[in-house]
């Protein structure tokens, strides 16, 4: 057993090399995190500054403590932001959603939306198909669909005709969207400049409130105020808000930021493509479920692999302790420390994903069953204890898998221009990535 080191690098705290660094870490994910690796002789456990002072993780060992370890070490910051990115005030105004509070706050919220979802569970299969499968059949008929909006286009009346019942003005939510978090760092100034670069519509405040009214005025929502005012929330603004946000961001978003660049992956491997398509061609839903196919399952798991939602999780360190890493060093970590997991980076340890890290390859799923359990995308660890993990991860891998079955099965396409690349935001350049020749088999 090694004796703990210091956490090697150093953080860039003044301005402009504070607004440099996370304009870099924001949107150029891998010119950045090489530029560190470089500056710490490839240590995959460092101090920067993308943002927020911070050590990143980079190695799966090192992510499956963090993701693993209890509240009363590791926990969300008391403060509503991702880490160096925060939610605009304007539009959610303090509201309590879960995927922001820590400590009793998360809890109380958790504990609202874990009800609400249980209350609408029978509903989510039959949703689904009305809003998801029936739309992809008026495909066909458009030229071209721009991946990320198309999707959005589905999943949006999907996840609020589900969840509340109400059927949304559906670009007043993609506008909600484009506008919902804001970069966020300790410098003044580089916030002061980061605000007037990215200023907030008045229309997207009244799409908000436009949201809000919906929200307050569905048919479910006196009893969600019920069960919310037994978690301690009695304002309804704020219980909207909270509604809106899992609506908008956590399932709508979220599914779609996701199939963007799993559906350009499938899209540009065709040989694991047709590998899919056989197994579809074959499949007789009477006799085998579809959790029960074993590339589609491994293909799902190779793009949570690849292409993590989100791209980088926080928490603060409660008290001092030894981080494990690779290669079996440690490192001292202290109280009040920022860790953030870089989780691309994670998903291509190659200690752990051996030979071919960057590959898109299923077939390592089926080869080795046990890396399943090296993936923490949406947050979570197979032992995890609490509720910091998304609490829709099982349904998100359920509905991904109906989707992606749907579309090979029963259409073809092409995909063309497209560069996957961790130095895009969305994963995927250009951003209006489109199916084009989208047509029945």
């Amino acid at each position: 057993m090694t004796n703990p080191i210091p956490v090697p690098g150093s953080y860039n705290t003044f301005f402009p090399k504070s607004f440099k660094e996370i304009i870099s870490f924001l949107t150029k994910t891998e010119n950045y995190t090489e530029s560190q690796l470089k500056k710490v002789k490839g240590a995959t456990v460092f101090k920067a500054h993308p943002g927020l002072p911070t050590i990143v993780l980079c190695n799966n060992i090192s992510a499956e403590f963090f993701f693993k370890a209890p509240d009363d070490l590791l926990e969300r910051e008391d403060i509503q932001r991702f880490g160096p990115v925060a939610p605009r005030q304007e539009l959610l105004k303090q509201s309590d959603t879960a995927i922001l509070s820590s400590g009793e706050i998360h809890h109380q919220s958790r504990g609202l939306i874990d009800g609400v979802i249980s209350q609408r569970r029978d509903l989510i299969m039959p949703l689904f198909e009305k809003n998801c499968i029936e739309g992809i059949k008026q495909w066909p008929e458009q030229s071209s669909i721009p991946i990320e909006e198309g999707f959005q286009r589905l999943t949006i009346p999907f996840a609020f005709q589900w969840l509340l019942g109400v059927t949304p003005n559906i670009d007043d939510v993609l506008a909600w969207q484009k506008y919902i978090v804001v970069p966020k760092t300790d410098s003044t100034l580089t916030n002061f400049i980061l605000n007037r670069l990215s200023k907030l519509p008045k229309e997207v405040v009244t799409s908000s409130e436009r949201l809000t009214e919906l929200v307050r005025s569905a048919p479910l929502f006196s009893e969600y105020m019920e069960q919310a005012k037994k978690q301690g929330f009695n304002n309804e603004d704020n219980v909207a808000r909270q509604l809106i946000f899992v609506c908008a961001f956590n399932m709508s978003a979220g599914i779609s930021r996701f199939l963007l660049p799993s559906m350009v992956a499938i899209s540009l491997n065709t040989e694991a493509r047709t590998k899919l398509v056989a197994e579809l061609d074959a499949w007789d839903p009477e006799k085998t479920k579809l959790n029960d196919l074993p590339y589609l399952d491994a293909m799902l798991d190779e793009c949570m692999r690849l292409y993590p939602w989100p791209r980088f999780v926080h928490r603060k360190a409660h008290r001092d302790f030894i981080l494990p890493a690779e290669n079996g060093l440690q490192y001292q970590i202290h109280k009040g420390d920022l860790l953030m997991t870089n989780m691309p980076y994670v998903h291509r340890d190659p200690t752990v994903f051996k030979n071919d890290p960057l590959i898109f390859r299923p077939e390592r799923f089926i080869d080795d069953p046990s890396l399943k359990e090296k993936i923490f995308t949406f947050g979570w660890a197979n032992e995890q204890a609490g509720t910091y993990g998304c609490a829709g991860r099982g349904y998100a891998k359920h509905l991904w898998k109906l989707l992606v079955s749907q579309l090979c099965k029963h259409y073809t396409w092409q995909v063309r221009g497209a560069n996957l690349s961790l130095n895009n935001t969305l994963d995927v350049a250009p951003e209006d990535t489109a199916l084009e020749d989208f047509k029945l088999r």
